[in-house]
């Protein structure tokens, strides 16, 4: 897998693993 790939997958793990805003950082503010 590419830089960009491994990157998103790391992001969805540390988001649903503990939904913290450092693994996680929307570009778009959450309505």
């Amino acid at each position: 897998m590419d830089e960009a790939t491994t990157a998103l997958i790391a992001q969805i793990l540390g988001f649903l693993a503990g939904g913290s805003s450092l693994a996680y950082e929307p570009t778009k503010p959450t309505v």
